[in-house]
């Protein structure tokens, strides 16, 4: 496997070109940019395929071909609009009294698109819990998990918060350019 990511949404990039790799246990895959067939390769005993590609916006598809030329399956990804939302989704709906919360962060576009190349520095705050980590997956970065501010890595973050009050949990993340998302997570009985 490789570094590469589930995304089609470059902004920017478009005339510049790229590889896309496409997986599936196929005999075949025909790779598809906004209609057009980019070509189709044979699998054999593997399951990776990588097509070069100049990156324009758009939609990519992947279909996947039996031995006998049926389709067998697709995959598309769309390019992500040029809005930008901050989304916090909590893994869970409510939580009990100590319990633990981790709230990805994500950058989308208004439909839910993720957005990779945003990196902005996301900042929580807190009410009736308490920071347990905020980080991301970046190798790197200068401070510790603790901290209440962080820098996305491909436009993602994540929080964990444990409850300790008796109220329902209150998480607020903002960041450096003004866009926000709110979490409100009630405490169990």
């Amino acid at each position: 496997m490789s570094k590469a990511l589930r995304s089609w949404s470059w902004s920017g990039y478009a005339g510049n070109n790229a590889e896309v790799e496409v997986y599936a246990r196929a005999a075949s895959v025909e790779l598809f940019l906004n209609g057009r067939s980019l070509g189709k390769k044979d699998l054999k005993n593997n399951c990776r395929t990588a097509f070069p590609v100049v990156y324009e916006n758009g939609t990519l598809t992947a279909v996947a071909y039996a031995a006998d030329g049926s389709e067998i399956g697709r995959d598309t990804l769309v390019s992500a609009g040029d809005d930008v939302v901050l989304n916090a989704r909590p893994e869970i709906e409510s939580v009990k009294k100590e319990g633990l919360i981790y709230i990805p962060l994500q950058y989308t576009d208004k439909d839910g698109i993720w957005k990779p190349l945003i990196r902005r520095n996301i900042t929580i705050a807190l009410e009736n819990a308490e920071l347990m980590g905020l980080g991301s997956a970046a190798a790197y970065f200068e401070g510790t998990y603790d901290q209440t501010t962080v820098p996305t890595y491909f436009g993602e973050a994540l929080a964990v918060i444990r409850a300790t009050g008796e109220g329902p949990v209150r998480a607020v993340f903002t960041d450096d350019v003004g866009a926000e998302a709110e979490v409100v997570i009630p405490l169990e009985a």
